[in-house]
């Protein structure tokens, strides 16, 4: 497990991330204030010498530090701030999840509020981040992605709503907002030119990358020509710069339920359902060619990818359910879910390892009746890598259908022999989610 804080730096349980962590109280006085009653200014401080001091504060009382005058916050919020703190090992990944639903069985709709939570890691500890200016309309973020560019969360499209007058039932979303982790405001941004859910999504450059995904446009053809509801082959980039999408060349298959990730400036999507089967497929778009190559597929053609997280811009750690061992148990009169697996691909050698199966027979679920181990599904999880690990969070119970509020970390880098040692149980999350979408923000 990871170690906690120790009590005089923990942050109180119903205390809300304020800013870009500040969490409204005091644990330690820094550069300025009263010691021993003695009191004293940071003024006349060489603005290097103050740069070098405030990179060095830990990232969760940032907020603090911006509320002691303009210079501060002007420093705290600078690009130079978040470049120093990197340069000299001060920066800090913070995980942000955002949206998923509670349970869907028993056909419940999704309408849950939609709030984010953000994981300290060095505390073991989730918080709740500001939701308060999000309108997303009937949008219930659902089955969507995020991304993350300097300070600045982005959420993208989704699962708007049901309809009884669409073909499937169920709407699309295009709709995109960001959130300022530095400010706490949110913003509005342009809508994706295709409504979709379930696409993979990158970062390459500050620009965002969509592709794949379901859709209901009637104008987007599928590859077997249908309509209404679809798994679309269309992909764009947005440049925030402009708050203007632009559409690049298709994908050769369409696909929904598909991973991102970019690695070395290029932008890989992985597995995903095809208009007929399950696709283990890797198609990769290089930015600067503007066109679509290929990686080598996935070890299983049987594989549901729940999500990927790129390591060292080298290693992509892909997260996938098995599906035969689900139709295997479901042959048995079995219940259990899809067995989980772990696999890496090496950009570089173009190379994949099954590192194995996930030990989700040891994941510990936070009930209210209290805490027992199960062997869940972590299908509708998200997966990100924070300092090094992979953290996988949320998803679903394959008995009742709810979402999960647990975090598993594996720790690549851990010397044990049996893979399985390498996975560890993290903190619970405050809700329970199901179809979130996750991203680190480093500062």
């Amino acid at each position: 497990m990871m170690s906690g804080a120790s009590e005089g730096d923990k942050v109180g349980k119903d205390t809300n991330i304020n800013e870009d962590g500040g969490t409204g109280r005091v644990t330690h006085v820094a550069l300025g204030g009263s010691i021993s009653g003695v009191r004293w200014s940071a003024e006349g401080i060489p603005d290097d010498v103050l740069l070098q001091c405030l990179i060095r504060v830990p990232r969760v009382h940032h907020g603090t530090l911006k509320i002691v005058c303009k210079k501060w916050r002007e420093v705290v919020e600078s690009d130079l701030f978040t470049i120093q703190r990197e340069k000299e090992g001060k920066a800090e990944d913070w995980l942000y999840v955002v949206g998923g639903v509670r349970n869907l069985a028993g056909g419940a709709s999704c309408n849950e509020e939609p709030i984010g939570e953000v994981l300290i890691p060095w505390m073991n500890l989730w918080e709740p981040f500001s939701c308060e200016g999000l309108h997303m309309g009937d949008n219930h973020l659902f089955d969507l992605s995020c991304a993350a560019i300097g300070s600045r969360l982005f959420i993208i499209g989704g699962f708007e709503s049901r309809s009884a007058g669409s073909p499937s039932g169920s709407l699309k979303s295009n709709a995109v907002a960001m959130y300022d982790s530095c400010s706490q405001k949110w913003d509005h941004c342009a809508p994706m030119l295709c409504p979709r859910e379930g696409f993979a999504c990158s970062v390459i450059e500050n620009k965002i990358y969509v592709a794949g995904g379901l859709s209901r446009e009637a104008m987007l053809q599928s590859e077997s020509g249908g309509r209404g509801m679809m798994r679309v082959t269309t992909a764009e980039v947005y440049d925030p710069i402009t708050d203007q999408w632009s559409l690049i060349m298709p994908m050769r298959e369409g696909r929904s339920c598909c991973a991102g990730a970019a690695v070395s400036g290029r932008f890989y999507v992985f597995g995903g359902f095809g208009v007929r089967s399950l696709l283990s497929s890797v198609e990769i778009f290089d930015p600067a060619t503007g066109r679509w190559g290929s990686g080598k597929p996935m070890p299983s053609s049987s594989w549901v990818v729940a999500g990927c997280a790129v390591l060292e811009d080298r290693w992509v750690y892909v997260v996938a359910a098995n599906y035969n061992s689900h139709e295997l148990d479901r042959r048995r009169g079995q219940t259990a879910g899809m067995q989980m697996v772990l696999a890496s691909y090496d950009v570089l050698e173009d190379e994949w390892i099954v590192i194995g199966g996930i030990p989700t027979d040891r994941l510990l679920v936070h009930h209210s009746n209290g805490m027992q181990w199960e062997d869940l599904t972590l299908g509708g999880c998200g997966v990100a890598a924070v300092e090094s690990k992979v953290y996988v969070v949320g998803g679903s119970s394959p008995y009742d259908g709810a979402g999960l509020n647990t975090t598993m970390v594996y720790d690549p880098k851990a010397n044990v022999r049996d893979s399985a040692d390498r996975w560890y149980n993290g903190p619970w999350m405050r809700s329970r989610r199901h179809g979130l979408a996750c991203t680190v923000i480093r500062r």
